[in-house]
């Protein structure tokens, strides 16, 4: 009896396998499920049918309103996401189970869990509520937005609830007919193919775009790549957002949420209008912008602009610093307290307000109507800003400079005594020449039409074979004395590293380039003293105003050392014993112009060659060595030195040698060129990686349009560009003389490139 009953349970199993998943047997064909004919489910049915994931019964029926057990389902979910045989927990009343292996796939998937550690229930019917949960672990959803509740929620088990809530917002899983859920309630044959239909479905679909218009917690929104387009207005309320590839048809909000935080917009578009009113630092990378009001409370904006980022009107309503690289077609002051690096196309100052635009300290004359909360009104019937070519800044004297307007039939004036224009001053007819430092104020009028904003371009010229850029800024009141001096970069000296500050009583710390020197002085002027990484040898002098708050550029008198006064600074530890042999030299410092490397030598092994202040190690059994001072190049010999090494000592040896090696006959270049792909084929990474320049330790690379950073060779350098070839710039160590310059094609990849340097 008990064989039979065991034979008979064997056939059952095999029979219910058979009828609803298939066992290499024919399925029955979907037109021949005679009991699904207009039946609620039929068409899910059908489909599920052709593609192979249930089947029919062997007598042409499908039985859809049968229960369904807890085995069977999960074959089912097994079957539908073709997951590979894994072994998993193998329950108590599952060792010997026909589904053992999928029940053991769906554990190993984390879909089933059973009823404890030995029981699984293989053969009970299923209920609603644990199909959903199921489901939801096999499709891997997150419980997303408010939870949906249904009028019997209560009956709904706990550890059952999120994933009906999950199930129902994903519409795999909804409501009988009177609204409630029915948990408890054993699923159907129908039910377990629209469920599984369903979620198919969905997890095939294209992924809904996330809601980005609220952006209240850190994080990276919008698609790895591509586009998304947001419909409406986008707020920014925490710091360490990052947007990325959208374009927003309306405005941007970056609100006080972001506090003294960041947020970081790359690849974004702006219609709409831009307000910062919240973060420290707000980082725009190849965005475009239409207008950006800067309306801080309290505390100053850092925006920073880079790759191909534009702004058609930044109004500074409150400080802010605008650095890095990107362009601006006008901009309007409003406030004190703000630097804009690059120089925009056109601006404005409100009257009795300096401002800091592309290095030069502008004061408004003009009274300018806040732009407040609106930015600035509608400048839809306004003249279009005066342009100037070349743009402001350092020319040769005699350069022509073009004024011209976008806006057709409008008449330019303009002044050169730093006064504001207006139809009565000098009409524009001929390119003006700049033969002295000269600042060029315009405007463009038209009748029936608001004159253009004032655009201001400032010229110089002559600059002196030598000089240093400085920033000034002074103490108010009974402070007035105290200076905090920033000496940034030089030009036309090589080997500047160093200054110091004197009024010729007392002398400042020496600081690097860069660093602020904080100096008390009632003097008017101090004088400036450019020195080498050693801090001591002077390269050459200027005199600084110190009476107010600047950035500014004076001349520098270049110094000379005496022939023969080169040193190099050295240390040597020697080993004890057996060890003695063993040597630690190192080269800290130089007066040799441009040293920046060492090596040393015993005339027959020489050690690697190493920066200053970087140790090397070396044995030698030798009384002296020769210490070789080389170009940051690491192979151009400065000079040459003899160091004894028989005792642990710091001392300084003479240098002898030219600084000044002829330059090679052939000058070459090693690049290496790397470029995006598909959308991403203008940005390139250029990385200029040696030259045989004599002084060569940094470059730049031009399209003729922009420009990269100054990098140290070796240094990467990213940047857009559509054009085929760049010219590369190779620079001395202030990072602005040019030593020599070649042309790199960049069209494709390209490793270890030799070009020329002219």
């Amino acid at each position: 009896m008990r064989k039979r009953s065991h034979l008979s349970w064997l056939v059952l199993a095999v029979f219910t396998m058979t009828i609803f998943f298939g066992s290499g047997l024919t399925a029955v064909a979907a037109p021949g499920l005679s009991d699904v004919q207009g039946h609620w489910a039929a068409d899910t049915i059908q489909k599920m049918v052709d593609a192979g994931v249930v089947a029919g019964q062997p007598d042409g029926t499908f039985k859809p309103d049968n229960n369904i057990s807890r085995a069977e389902f999960a074959t089912l979910v097994v079957k539908a996401f073709k997951l590979e045989e894994k072994a998993g927990k193998v329950f108590t009343d599952t060792s010997d189970h026909w589904a053992k292996a999928f029940i053991s796939t769906a554990n190993a998937n984390g879909i089933v869990s059973g009823y404890s550690d030995t029981e699984f229930g293989p053969n009970d019917p299923i209920t609603r509520e644990q199909m959903a949960v199921m489901i939801v672990k096999a499709a891997g959803w997150k419980a997303e937005g408010a939870a949906k509740v249904f009028p019997d929620d209560a009956s709904i088990s706990a550890w059952a609830k999120e994933a009906v809530s999950t199930a129902s917002a994903q519409g795999v899983i909804k409501g009988r007919p009177d609204g409630n859920f029915d948990p408890k309630a054993n699923a159907t044959r129908a039910e377990a193919a629209v469920v599984i239909s369903g979620t198919l479905d969905v997890k095939a679909a294209p992924e809904k775009p996330v809601d980005i218009s609220t952006l209240d917690k850190a994080g990276t929104y919008g698609p790895a790549s591509g586009s998304q387009e947001i419909n409406g207005n986008v707020t920014i309320s925490a710091s360490g957002v990052i947007l990325q590839n959208a374009v927003i048809t309306g405005d941007l909000l970056i609100a006080e949420g972001v506090g003294s935080g960041e947020a970081t917009l790359k690849n974004v578009t702006v219609k709409g209008t831009t307000t910062i009113k919240g973060g420290e630092t707000v980082n725009f990378e190849n965005c475009k912008l239409g207008k950006v009001n800067i309306k801080k409370a309290e505390g100053k904006s850092n925006v920073v602009l880079s790759g191909t980022t534009s702004i058609s009107e930044l109004l500074a309503n409150s400080a802010v610093k605008v650095s890095g690289q990107g362009t601006i077609d006008k901009a309007v002051v409003y406030v004190a307290n703000v630097v804009i690096e690059m120089k925009p196309t056109a601006y404005e100052v409100a009257s009795g307000i300096t401002a800091n635009i592309g290095g030069v300290a502008v004061t408004g004359t003009t009274a300018v109507t806040s732009g407040g909360g609106g930015g600035g009104g509608d400048d839809s019937s306004r003249v279009k800003p005066v342009n100037a070519t070349p743009p402001a800044g350092e020319v040769p004297a005699g350069t022509q400079v073009t004024l011209s307007t976008a806006t057709a039939g409008a008449t330019i004036y303009y002044t050169l005594d730093g006064s504001v224009p207006s139809s009565n001053s000098t009409k524009y007819t001929a390119p003006i020449t700049i033969n002295a430092a000269t600042t060029i104020r315009a405007i463009a009028i038209k009748v029936g039409q608001t004159q253009s904003l004032v655009a201001t371009y400032a010229y110089s010229v002559s600059v002196p074979e030598a000089s240093a850029s400085v920033d000034v800024a002074v103490g108010s009141g009974a402070m007035s004395a105290f200076k905090t001096i920033t000496v940034k970069s030089t030009t036309g000296l090589s080997g500047a590293a160093k200054y110091k500050v004197s009024d010729g009583t007392t002398t400042s710390a020496v600081k690097d380039l860069g660093v602020s020197a904080a100096y008390m002085t009632s003097a008017e002027s101090v004088t400036v003293t450019i020195l080498a990484s050693d801090g001591t040898t002077v390269l050459g002098t200027g005199t600084l105003n110190v009476t107010a708050a600047a950035s500014t550029s004076i001349a520098i008198t270049a110094v000379q050392p005496p022939v023969g006064d080169k040193t190099a600074d050295c240390t040597v530890a020697v080993g004890s014993g057996a060890m003695a042999a063993f040597k630690t030299i190192t080269v800290t410092s130089t007066t040799v112009s441009g040293g920046a490397k060492y090596k040393v030598s015993d005339g027959t092994t020489s050690s690697a060659v190493k920066d200053l202040g970087v140790a090397a190690a070396y044995m030698t059994s030798a009384e002296s060595v020769t210490v070789t001072i080389l170009a940051s190049d690491g192979t151009t010999v400065l000079g040459t030195g003899t160091l004894n090494v028989t005792a642990a000592a710091s001392t300084s040896i003479a240098i002898s040698g030219s600084e000044t090696p002829p330059e090679p006959a052939d000058k070459k270049a090693v690049c290496t060129v790397a470029v995006g792909s598909g959308a991403m084929a203008a940005f390139k990474t250029i990385t200029v990686t040696s030259t045989t320049v004599n002084g060569a330790a940094k470059y730049k690379v031009s399209d003729g349009t922009t420009s990269s950073a100054a990098k140290d060779l070796g240094v990467a350098a990213a940047y857009m560009t559509s054009a085929e070839s760049v010219t590369v710039s190779i620079l001395a160590s202030d990072g602005t003389t040019v030593l020599g310059t070649g042309t790199l094609n960049v069209a494709s990849a390209a490793s270890d490139v030799s070009i020329d340097i002219q």
